[in-house]
């Protein structure tokens, strides 16, 4: 009798640790990726059609989510003299399963359904899951009569799905719509700036420690200098640049490929988006062991006639701002070099004395350089966040885990008092 008790509470705690297991892969394989809305953000729920879409405020901050293939409605009110932009940021899951052709597609029309303005951001071939961005635009051109009305237009975000392989679950959405000021008088027309070649100068020295943020709303604030920051494999760092009128951004991150073995494509990228969110350029070497650095080419200065540029690497350098630098370390790393976080250096140089910007109307907001842009201040607050999840959600899970097993032992003892 007892060896058969003793079988049946062996089975119990064996069957409770089964669950415990499962409850944990469960979790885990639910596990989104690690962003840091900012306090305040309101979720909202887009419609199937332009009829009973949801109205997104300017300066706020929405969160929704998106099905492979779905295509959802929001509305946002412009008036007709301010440049608008809406900016789409996907969020795979961390351990989601991203495919070639994987992305999204952001347009916006007018009341008449004529496209404004639309932007695309997707998956390679080599690619992995992290933040994907899209930035559509509605500038106010003199001359032009398309889309310069005042009134309810809508934006539409489509997530494109990439065949077989690609991933079947649901993405967080982020929304953020901002508006830019019409000019006093008119519209320079200026020949926009060329391409500047090379890299630019950066600087050297010793790295000071600067861990970025999970998002663009902690992004941890760096001006020229050398940085180094630790990234987790298949994670991703923000920073931000305070960049003025008729400065030059350049930038370059830098991964030591010490301690593994292997080749691994897109091991690092480095990224550059503007203030509303628009990607400039962007870089994803591969690490082939040695060590790999990513370095943003041929940025050039900013400037507002940049906007009548068609090459996205001088258009987007069209206003000064917070400039941000996105980077995402391949979770392949992991299994090649450990799963361990990886010190990444970064230099950054900005170039030139700031120049006066264009006479706006009304406040820039976001398109200016602020006092505290300038301040290279202490860790994004996102890092913290996401440690601080991390733990809870360990805590958590080891809390559940011991719950079940005493549980199973409590119904154990509970049974052999009944026999008795």
């Amino acid at each position: 009798m007892t060896m058969r008790r003793g079988s049946r509470r062996t089975a119990v705690v064996a069957a409770a640790l089964s669950a415990a297991m499962v409850l944990h892969t469960r979790t885990a394989a639910a596990e989104p990726y690690p962003y840091g809305f900012p306090d305040g953000t309101r979720n909202v729920e887009g419609a199937s059609g332009p009829g009973g879409a949801p109205t997104l405020a300017a300066d706020e901050t929405y969160r929704s989510t998106i099905a492979p293939g779905q295509k959802l409605h929001y509305r946002v009110e412009l008036d007709a003299g301010s440049a608008a932009y809406v900016s789409a940021v996907a969020l795979p899951r961390l351990d989601d399963r991203v495919a070639f052709g994987d992305g999204l597609d952001v347009w916006l029309e007018n009341a008449d359904g004529g496209r404004c303005g639309s932007d695309s951001s997707g998956f390679g071939s080599a690619d992995y899951p992290r933040p994907l961005v899209a930035s559509v635009e509605r500038l106010v051109e003199q001359g032009s009569t398309r889309c310069q009305a005042a009134g309810t237009y809508t934006v539409v975000v489509e997530r494109a799905a990439g065949g077989r392989a690609a991933s079947r679950e649901s993405w967080d959405l982020e929304l953020d719509f901002v508006n830019e000021p019409a000019l006093k008088g008119a519209s320079p027309s200026a020949t926009p700036s060329a391409a500047a070649p090379g890299a630019g100068s950066l600087p050297e020295g010793t790295a000071k420690e600067r861990q970025g943020g999970t998002s663009f709303h902690d992004a941890a604030a760096i001006g020229a200098g050398v940085w180094r920051g630790r990234v987790e494999p298949g994670r991703t760092l923000f920073y931000k640049v305070p960049v003025d009128w008729g400065q030059r951004l350049a930038a370059e991150a830098e991964l030591a490929g010490t301690g593994g073995k292997g080749s691994v494509g897109a091991a690092l990228r480095l990224g550059l988006h503007n203030p509303a969110r628009a990607e400039v350029t962007a870089e994803q070497p591969t690490l082939s062991g040695t060590g790999v650095t990513a370095a943003l080419e041929g940025v050039p200065a900013v400037a507002y006639e940049n906007r009548l540029a068609s090459a996205p690497k001088v258009k987007g350098m069209r206003f000064a701002g917070a400039y941000y630098l996105q980077v995402t370390l391949s979770p392949e790393l992991a299994g090649k070099y450990g799963d361990q976080p990886q010190d990444v250096t970064l230099r950054v140089g900005v170039e030139g004395a700031a120049s006066d910007g264009p006479p706006y109307a009304g406040d820039p907001g976001i398109f200016q350089v602020e006092e505290q842009d300038g301040q290279a201040g202490g860790a994004g607050q996102g890092t913290g966040r996401d440690g601080g999840m991390q733990a809870v959600a360990a805590v958590g899970i080891g809390l559940g885990t011991a719950l079940v097993l005493w549980l199973a032992v409590w119904a154990v003892v509970g049974r052999r008092r009944a026999e008795a």
